[in-house]
């Protein structure tokens, strides 16, 4: 994706009046007030610190891409003790039901949820 689809794709974080903040290389920050102007410049937007609009290329090199996204992870397992006295785990599943349905006996002590997050960078079309 280039640095316009993300933008329209709202991949950047957002001012209070819902305009993409988008990093530069220089460490300033480009406040986009449209992405539709006719032309090879589409993005429109001026720079933090400077009162003057400007139009950069769909493509920009001097515009960062991105943060990666936060993917949220649940599983769960089921919690019991074992034939030594140990607690055991019995299968991870991605699906509730799946380890609600689990048979843990009598030794069964019930359904853990483990939860977490990763970063993944946005993937190209």
């Amino acid at each position: 994706m280039n640095i316009k689809e993300h933008i329209e794709a709202g991949h950047y974080p957002k001012d209070e009046k819902g305009r993409a903040l988008v990093p530069m290389k220089s460490g300033r920050q480009l406040v986009v007030t449209a992405t539709d102007k006719p032309g090879p410049c589409p993005i429109i937007g001026w720079v933090e610190g400077i009162n003057h609009a400007f139009g950069w290329y769909g493509d920009s090199e001097d515009l960062l891409p991105p943060p990666p996204r936060k993917v949220k992870v649940m599983a769960y397992t089921v919690l019991t003790r074992g034939n030594t006295g140990k607690y055991e785990t019995s299968g991870l599943f991605f699906n509730r039901s799946e380890a609600g349905g689990h048979n843990c006996g009598a030794s069964g002590l019930g359904i853990v949820t483990l939860t977490g997050e990763y970063e993944e960078p946005w993937s190209s079309p």
